[in-house]
């Protein structure tokens, strides 16, 4: 089967360890990533420690753990699974957000979503596909550039460096 074709398309990540891979085998790329490349999307790993830069994502996952996932007891994951995709339609429906201008998601968004075909099945092993990760980090007075864990001292100082691997 063919590999589909996407557009480029950014996706902006925090540094959790789902989205970026292993901390035993922190040069090589995890599902997240892998998915990403196979799909044509180029993930955007935001500074550490800097959770203002994903703030609509931080704030839904807030809300998402406060108002659904801790106020009911679910019966197993199916339950829990059909709940979810419940809240996520009416969360994006009618929760409004100040940086979306009060607008709720589906009212904000833009048309900029692809969605996977009907029947998209993932490959029974996701390898590396071309594309690209890109990475922005913060360099603290220590000039420690910390990349997945993996931490090199700069000897010059920088205030940001983003590099595209």
């Amino acid at each position: 089967m063919a590999k589909p074709w996407y557009p480029k398309i950014p996706s902006q990540l925090d540094n959790k360890l789902p989205s970026r891979g292993s901390n035993r085998y922190p040069n090589s790329f995890g599902l997240v990533i892998r998915l990403c490349l196979y799909l044509g999307i180029e993930p955007v790993f935001i500074p550490i420690a800097e959770p203002w830069r994903n703030g609509i994502v931080e704030h839904f996952q807030n809300v998402f753990d406060k108002a659904f996932f801790r106020s009911q007891v679910f019966s197993g994951f199916g339950d829990l699974y059909r709940e979810a995709k419940e809240f996520e339609s009416y969360h994006n429906d009618k929760h409004r957000y100040s940086t979306l201008k009060g607008k709720s998601p589906n009212k904000a968004a833009t048309g900029y979503i692809n969605l996977l075909e009907e029947g998209f099945k993932l490959p029974s092993r996701l390898l590396i596909s071309p594309g690209y990760v890109h990475i922005v980090r913060f360099i603290r007075s220590n000039k420690i550039l910390d990349i997945f864990g993996e931490k090199y001292y700069l000897p010059v100082e920088y205030e940001y460096v983003e590099f595209i691997m």
